[in-house]
């Protein structure tokens, strides 16, 4: 019986444990950490390509910030592509716009032109977003390329 009791007790009280996902808002959970970018593909029609495996090494540890004010930033990480460059390789700003389902970066305060792409994963882990872009390969053919890049919370 006692046994039995412990066993209810913790069913229930492992049953009222919050989703830490859902109690925060995409603001908090994006600017939570650092994001280090782990996989980047594209598609071209149903053609896959793991872009990853393109980006030089010293690029792999970079750190994108975004921060709760509105503002981000890329830091090179420990290894630096060039050592006279700077740590911080690119600030501006960001915001999240249609109904926090994309995700809208300005390279500076007075970039009107943002880099904009689709969110279609935001945990306290993952971050994926996606660009979706028609192209023409002439002749009339159009196809569209698929963009996805998937960051993880360090």
């Amino acid at each position: 019986l006692f046994f039995y009791s412990l066993l209810m007790a913790g069913c229930v009280l492992s049953s009222c444990k919050k989703d830490e996902t859902s109690a925060r808002s995409k603001t908090e959970l994006i600017s939570a950490r650092p994001w280090k970018l782990t996989a980047k593909t594209s598609k071209i029609g149903n053609d896959p390509t793991d872009n990853q495996m393109y980006r030089s090494s010293c690029d792999n540890d970079d750190l994108y910030l975004f921060r709760a004010n509105n503002t981000h930033a890329i830091d090179e990480g420990a290894t630096k592509c060039n050592p006279n460059r700077d740590q911080t390789i690119e600030s501006g700003n960001w915001a999240f716009t249609s109904n926090e389902t994309k995700l809208s970066l300005f390279s500076s305060p007075s970039d009107n032109r943002p880099w904009i792409r689709d969110i279609v994963e935001l945990t306290a882990t993952t971050l994926k977003i996606r660009e979706t872009n028609p192209y023409n390969r002439g002749g009339g053919i159009e196809t569209v390329i698929v963009k996805e890049e998937i960051y993880t919370a360090q």
